[in-house]
């Protein structure tokens, strides 16, 4: 019988000025061999802050940066790059990022309390003090083994926050009275959109749904063609309830497009809708609303057997097609110097205005005709003219000059309300604005936009 026993270790709570000097005093080393190299060549970052200055930022927000394991006594076994910011923060070999509370501040230049906290703050370190050789591989390679959680399920640790909330029950119906007590029960109903659960052809691997939901909130909030997850993150941080409500009306116009193009997708492709099919769905989609926001297909089954076919046709036509700037030189590296393998690539993204204007354009040849309903409501160019210019060429919910190329004219009373395409019923604002408000009267949207913005109204002084 094999004799089998477990690593033996010691466990303790130390504060980083007890390690910081026991490191300096017994020469732990924070950069063993066997391990890996630096994640950046730089302590500093630029526009956004290095690994080790986000470090020191979790660590003076209290927040836990995780244990620190040591290999006999002597050397970093796991979170030597943590160890490594901390004793170069002290050292003052770099400061803060410049988007800190305290600015760009080395360590020393910090407020006596927050030096006092920093010296304070407790680590949680563990000494595997019998690991010798082979034995310390094996055990870093475990260290590392658990998959990291993905973006959306960073996201998704929010809780019970509104924001997180009401966008994770746009994917699933979740019954909360049970979720956690019911031993083995998630609490999950079912799905919410009737796309992900009848059309979807893939499943909720990883809460890709949740990310999807997360990202179209985003993009209809802030009316950009692209978000990151910087973006959605600070959209979950800074949401009002108010501002989450909103989403919803286009949210759930968005997934009814899906849904009604789902109904026809598998039986004309063979296929529920993929992943990238869904990722062409949705630049779509986008581009459609940004034509015309109140487009309307009279024949989803017509109009998607038309959809297919231009994009199959603009796919095969485009295999041998090179992807060339207006120099002439290749866009993409070798593996995407072809325009269908580029447009392959580009609908899966979400995150780059470069590839989704590109999108855009490729599918001026591919989306079929659809009714735009905005015709018969719109404001006249000359009547939006006659009232931006009266006004002083601003924007009236913000008060910020614009160009007239810039200007939209938005219902004070919506249509919905049956408001008419009268001057005495134009306000002069930006696309932003105007999509954003929907239905909202425009004299209230701009009332709670100041609110929740904390801006002053720059017609009332």
């Amino acid at each position: 019988m094999t004799t089998r026993k477990q690593n033996a270790f010691t466990a303790e709570t130390i504060t980083v000025w007890g390690f910081y000097n026991r490191i300096l005093e017994t020469g732990i080393n924070l950069t063993p061999i066997g391990q890996r190299s630096a994640v950046q060549q730089s302590h500093k970052g630029g526009s956004k802050p290095s690994k080790a200055q986000s470090i020191m930022a979790k660590l003076i927000l209290g927040l836990d940066i995780g244990e620190i394991s040591l290999a006999s006594s002597n050397e970093s076994l796991d979170g030597g790059h943590r160890c490594r910011s901390i004793v170069a923060f002290l050292k003052g070999e770099f400061p803060l990022h410049k988007s800190s509370e305290f600015g760009e501040k080395h360590y020393a230049q910090l407020p006596s309390d927050t030096k006092l906290f920093i010296r304070n703050y407790e680590l949680r370190v563990a000494d595997f003090y019998e690991l010798t050789g082979r034995e310390i591989g094996q055990q870093f390679i475990q260290f590392n083994t658990t998959t990291p959680p993905n973006f959306q399920e960073k996201m998704n640790s929010y809780g019970f926050e509104d924001s997180i909330v009401r966008l994770r029950e746009f994917v699933k119906v979740v019954d909360y009275s049970i979720e956690p007590t019911v031993a083995g029960f998630t609490g999950v109903i079912d799905n919410r959109f009737e796309f992900f659960k009848d059309y979807a052809g893939y499943f909720d691997t990883r809460m890709v749904y949740l990310l999807h939901v997360m990202q179209s909130a985003t993009l209809h909030s802030t009316g950009s063609i692209s978000v990151s997850e910087d973006e959605v993150q600070k959209y979950l941080d800074d949401s009002t309830v108010s501002l989450i409500k909103k989403s919803e009306n286009a949210l759930q116009a968005e997934y009814n497009f899906y849904a009604n193009v789902g109904k026809f997708w598998k039986t004309i492709n063979g296929r529920k809708i993929n992943l990238k099919d869904f990722g062409f769905l949705r630049h779509v989609y986008f581009k459609l609303i940004s034509d015309s926001p109140r487009f309307k297909i009279k024949d989803y089954q017509d109009w998607t057997e038309k959809l297919v076919y231009t994009r199959n046709e603009f796919i095969d036509t485009n295999k041998t097609e090179d992807y060339l700037d207006e120099n002439g030189e290749f866009v993409e590296p070798s593996r995407y110097q072809k325009i269908s393998s580029a447009f392959d690539s580009y609908i899966k993204k979400t995150d780059s205005d470069r590839k989704t204007l590109q999108v855009r354009e490729w599918l001026e040849d591919i989306i079929p005709p659809v009714l735009k309903k905005d015709d018969d409501r719109v404001f006249p160019k000359e009547m939006i003219l006659k009232k931006w210019t009266e006004i002083g060429k601003i924007d009236e919910i913000t008060g910020d000059p614009i160009p007239f190329a810039d200007a939209r004219g938005a219902h004070i009373k919506p249509d919905t309300d049956g408001g008419k395409i009268e001057y005495d019923n134009l306000m002069i604002t930006t696309e932003f604005h105007n999509d954003r408000m929907g239905s909202t009267n425009a004299l209230e949207y701009k009332k709670t936009f100041l609110a929740e913005n904390h801006l002053d109204d720059k017609e009332e002084g």
